[in-house]
């Protein structure tokens, strides 16, 4: 996508390209709120502020569009349900959205030529890079880098030789129990670690890796590694 052209990719199809979208405004580029919660305190005309390290959603409006009058059906099928949106003001990375969830979706007809509309993408708070690199793990430390700006949830692929893998982050310690020989994958985002189809038992704290410059340490039977950091981008 040229960045000067606004313009989007969504259920992996080209707005521009594939449907013929003319987009006359600038899209925004929006920065996730954090969800706060606010807790009065008696006697005082403080509140007390507690951020928990999540963000809330937020909505894409994408106006003054227009597609020409024999695209109509296709687009009305494309716009709909939930994929992954990457826009030309950010093209490297990509969010989790629902396509006009609020609100009906009216096309104007103008004179049998084209139709204008507006599209309102409800986004997740957070992005994601776009085709992101898994990263060598060895035994014992590895200096690896986290580039996004909040906390990731890393995945992690090894092949076992069997018995306990241990990871360590700072704070940050989990122990895979008694893996077979074989792959072995570790979703620390969903609380997962999986062999042959089978969860496995984990001891510890599911691992969050900070910005920048990290280590990681792994020991145990394990073969080899890698490491997909997910990192997030506000």
């Amino acid at each position: 996508m040229d960045r000067y052209t606004p313009n989007f990719i969504w259920r992996n199809e080209n707005a521009l390209v594939d449907h013929g979208l003319i987009i006359e405004q600038e899209l925004p580029y929006i920065v996730a709120k954090r969800k706060y919660e606010e807790t009065p305190v008696l006697g005082s005309n403080r509140i007390l502020h507690e951020w928990f390290e999540d963000y809330e959603p937020y909505d894409l409006e994408i106006s003054n569009v227009s597609i020409p009058y024999e695209n109509l059906a296709k687009v009305k099928r494309w716009l709909l349900g939930e994929s992954t949106l990457i826009t030309h003001n950010d093209p490297d990375k990509y969010c989790h959205a629902v396509c006009n969830m609020s609100k009906e979706q009216p096309y104007q007809n103008e004179w049998g030529i084209f139709y204008t509309f507006s599209i309102v993408f409800r986004c997740d708070p957070l992005k994601y890079r776009v085709n992101e690199p898994k990263i060598k793990l060895k035994h014992g430390a590895n200096f690896v880098t986290n580039h996004g700006d909040d906390k990731s949830a890393p995945f992690f692929e090894f092949e076992s030789s069997g018995g306990d893998i241990t990871l360590e982050c700072n704070e940050y310690k989990l122990t895979i129990m008694n893996t077979g020989k074989g792959k072995v994958t570790v979703d620390t985002e969903l609380a997962m670690c999986v062999q042959n189809n089978i969860q496995l038992r984990t001891k510890g704290k599911w691992m969050r890796v900070s910005p920048g410059n990290q280590t990681i340490k792994v020991t145990g039977n394990n073969i080899s590694g890698k490491i997909q950091m997910r990192g997030v981008y506000l």
